[in-house]
């Protein structure tokens, strides 16, 4: 199994597991099992996953589930078929019983499951697993703050941008915007949809999250590669084109673009942030002419014109 080789036991290993029973008992007698042994493909975890299934068939059926290998656990579980049918004593039903209390788990150790989810996430997402997880930490940000805390709707100065992606300010209870960032993006995509679904939280908190997240990821070392994170600068550039040019001082924007920017955004958005960008200074240069000073915010210039043309169209895959 990839570079690693186990040494075991035909009949324990094929006690538990119905896929290695059908494989064993196929490939009996033959030459390759007898010299070779049974190589498994695209296995869950690779060897660390396997190591934990063989601790399981050679300590009779029993190994220590945490919060941490309960997803890996169960994925094996399924892909090995390791269920009633071949055993009481099986895994599938163990991992079922540990995951029913999910929601009475603390916020670390829900987050910290979701993200052992990242190495087999289609697995997990396409079993409803990660959804659980999900909503299980949106519970818990639920009932700890209080999502539609006031601020300002207007950020038209540097100081209350600063604010729109600041979750240690104590006017704007956010404080797990700091810990959802040790997620991958696979998964704050999948976060991102599901709060989506929760009419409490509105794009405003959204979209502060994102550009958070974006400005940590930026910074980040571990986010060198910048892969996967296309989706999330888009979905950050549609929500601040829905805040519109209110919301967004000329200066604010700018700080958004160098924020989103290194993760490639799509054409589309793009065009519309590039146009939102526009209106915003076309206003700064009325107040400039018209002697409103030189304040540089986010104020109607009376255009009428829409700065989400051509972005608006695709909202769907947000909802």
């Amino acid at each position: 199994m990839g570079n690693k080789t186990f040494f075991l036991n035909e009949k324990i290993i094929s006690k538990f597991s119905g896929k290695l029973r059908k494989i064993i008992k196929h490939e009996k007698g033959s030459t390759l099992v007898k010299n070779l042994g049974i190589e498994i493909e695209d296995f869950p975890s690779g060897p660390n996953g396997f190591e934990l299934i063989s601790r399981f068939c050679y300590n009779n059926g029993r190994v220590p589930i945490t919060v941490s290998n309960v997803s890996l656990l169960h994925y094996c579980a399924l892909f090995l078929g390791m269920t009633e049918k071949i055993s009481p004593k099986n895994l599938f039903g163990q991992t079922e019983y540990f995951l029913k209390d999910m929601f009475q788990w603390s916020w670390n150790d829900t987050l910290s499951c979701l993200k052992s989810c990242e190495s087999f996430f289609l697995y997990a997402d396409s079993s409803g697993l990660v959804e659980n997880l999900i909503n299980s930490l949106i519970s818990k940000i639920s009932h700890n703050s209080d999502p539609n805390s006031s601020f300002a709707s207007s950020y038209s100065s540097s100081s209350s941008l600063e604010l729109l992606a600041n979750p240690s300010s104590k006017s704007i209870k956010s404080w797990w915007f700091k810990e959802l960032t040790i997620l991958p993006p696979v998964i704050i995509q999948k976060f991102i949809k599901t709060l989506h679904s929760h009419d409490t939280y509105n794009n405003t908190i959204i979209t502060r999250f994102l550009l958070y997240y974006l400005k940590t990821s930026a910074q980040s070392k571990l986010s060198s590669s910048r892969s996967g994170y296309g989706g999330l600068a888009d979905r950050t550039v549609y929500g601040v084109i829905l805040m519109g040019k209110r919301a967004f001082s000329c200066r604010g924007l700018f700080w958004v673009l160098r924020i989103v920017s290194g993760f490639g955004v799509g054409s589309d958005y793009r065009g519309g942030f590039e146009r939102l960008i526009g209106v915003v200074w076309r206003s700064v240069v009325f107040m400039i002419e018209g002697g409103g000073g030189v304040e540089i915010g986010g104020v109607d210039d009376g255009s009428g014109g829409s700065v989400d043309d051509g972005v608006v169209e695709g909202d769907e895959k947000w909802k």
